[in-house]
């Protein structure tokens, strides 16, 4: 899947929020890539980008010692 249907980016308070948990699936796609992009609205509109890597773990082979 990618990053833009697993998660969502609220704009007022920059918090990375998941769509869907069902969504992540290490054996479909251990890792997620995206490239978040921020701008503000002053004179000349600065912005940045930043590149994000979420690792997915495989919750159901935990071993709980």
């Amino acid at each position: 899947p990618s990053a833009a249907n697993v998660f969502s980016l609220q704009s007022n308070t920059g918090k990375l929020m998941l769509n869907d948990q069902a969504t992540l699936d290490y054996e479909t796609n251990a890792k997620i890539v995206m490239v978040i992009y921020a701008q503000d609205n002053g004179v000349g509109n600065l912005g940045t980008a930043q590149t994000f890597t979420i690792n997915v773990i495989d919750a159901t082979s935990l071993h709980i010692i």
